[in-house]
């Protein structure tokens, strides 16, 4: 009997001291495995680098637009670790296409740009409400009505799907020394006295005045005849309908003709190019955006001190402007991320630097409350101040009531007229009149 229990007793002994080995042996094997990086699966989560893909054609900008937005996104990077944002160039004329066959294969960039071609974006649900990811107060209190009046009619919901940067709204500009090479020492304040102008300037052997008037481009074109419309007061719709055969859309396309049929606008010439000849001094007037600065300096640094901006030649001096802005993808992995990133672009301090180096006037009504900002940028570039002055006269080119699907065929319908009355001098009324008519079919 007490051999038995002797057997029992080493027995038990022997099994406990083979598990303490185990147990010993199961924590140094695991010690060694996280020597070697293992992790345990919160620890994998919390170490997992979360990649956002930022395409833009600003990347692809070199000199100015680049500059920001590689600087800004390495900012954020620094700020957020274990967060990478994976911008890349795409360019302009490609974008939508490419974001497109991304939105088709179910591999959504997380970052997209928009302007007001976002509607069918917002309606078909590829983008995301930001409502809950970002301050909804920052934007009501320091952004003006691009943000908080036009880019909301784009959602039926109502809820803010992109940010703005970009309050880009058009201006007379010009360069002094070659307005008075026609004998011009101020800019003119009518119209009778813009196309007198134009006439001295050619009379030099510089093209007057540069538009988009080549055919077929009828994004630039809506544009850039929308520019004389709205500067006169009107629009391309009213109470949401096709208003093309108004009083202000018919005169702005007897304005356009008639300084066409003089030789006043250049004509089949690409809207970079133009912008080019502008730098160089070969073309006396450009009503455009502040970019253009930018890309006068690279043509001609001599453009630094000889580049100035004038009110439009209407008496209730309103302005053309689009927009642009980011947005998130509705099948973003991270919306709490997206939505700090798109906050971070469109800050006070961001948008300060945006206006900068880029010399574009930015959404927010909060940038010149820093009056060392404000000294600082104006004695910089002393023309901006014209464009900051006019910056709450801004109204939206885009047309309110056509539905997003529709936009492309409204577009076409007015740049087609435009086309038959300064290529096949069709009469201007009789053309808009029809144009009237087959916009409202748009509508049914």
């Amino acid at each position: 009997m007490k051999k038995y229990r002797f057997i029992v007793s080493f027995l038990i002994m022997i099994l406990s001291i083979s598990l303490i080995l185990s147990a010993c042996g199961q924590q140094t094997s695991g010690q060694q495995d996280n020597n070697a990086g293992t992790t345990t699966k919160e620890e994998e989560k919390t170490e997992e680098e979360i990649v956002l893909t930022f395409p833009h054609w600003y990347f692809s900008h070199g000199g100015s637009f680049d500059k920001w937005s590689y600087e800004a996104i390495d900012e954020f990077m620094a700020k957020n670790p274990g967060v990478k944002i994976d911008g890349f160039p795409v360019a302009y004329e490609e974008y939508w296409a490419k974001m497109d066959i991304s939105i088709a294969a179910g591999t959504p960039n997380d970052i997209m740009a928009f302007g007001s071609n976002i509607g069918k974006y917002i309606e078909n649900g590829h983008l995301l409400a930001l409502n809950e990811y970002i301050d909804m107060e920052d934007l009501k209190n320091n952004f003006n009505d691009i943000q908080n009046v036009n880019v909301p009619q784009f959602a039926p919901d109502g809820k803010t799907y992109i940010v703005a940067n970009v309050s880009a709204f058009y201006m007379p500009i010009y360069r002094p020394s070659v307005l008075k090479k026609a004998g011009w020492e101020e800019f003119p304040t009518t119209y009778e006295d813009f196309f007198k102008m134009l006439g001295d300037l050619k009379n030099t052997g510089i093209t007057p005045y540069a538009m988009m008037t080549n055919p077929g481009n009828f994004n630039e074109q809506v544009i850039d005849i929308g520019i004389w419309i709205i500067g006169q007061g009107g629009h391309w719709t009213k109470n949401n309908k096709p208003n093309l055969d108004s009083k202000e859309v018919i005169q702005a396309y007897k304005m356009i003709k008639e300084m066409y049929d003089a030789g006043y606008i250049i004509k089949d010439t690409d809207k970079g190019t133009y912008r080019q000849m502008f730098g160089s001094g070969d073309v006396g007037v450009l009503i455009d955006g502040p970019w253009v600065y930018g890309q006068a300096y690279t043509v001609d640094p001599s453009v630094d001190g000889d580049f100035a901006v004038a009110p439009m030649i209407f008496p209730n001096g309103k302005y053309s402007a689009g927009w642009e802005g980011f947005s998130a993808s509705s099948k973003t992995k991270y919306p709490e991320i997206c939505g700090k990133l798109i906050s971070f672009l469109t800050s006070k301090e961001q948008m300060q630097k945006f206006m900068e180096i880029v010399t574009i006037i930015p959404p927010r009504t909060d940038l010149f409350d820093d009056a060392a900002f404000k000294d600082r940028i104006l004695q910089k570039h002393p023309w901006m101040g014209v464009f900051v002055e006019n910056s709450a006269n801004v109204v939206e080119n885009y047309a309110q009531g056509i539905p997003a699907d529709r936009q492309e065929e409204f577009k076409k319908i007015l740049g087609t007229s435009l086309e038959k009355i300064l290529y096949e001098n069709a009469d201007i009324e009789s053309t808009l009149l029809q144009a009237q008519e087959e916009a409202t079919k748009l509508l049914k």
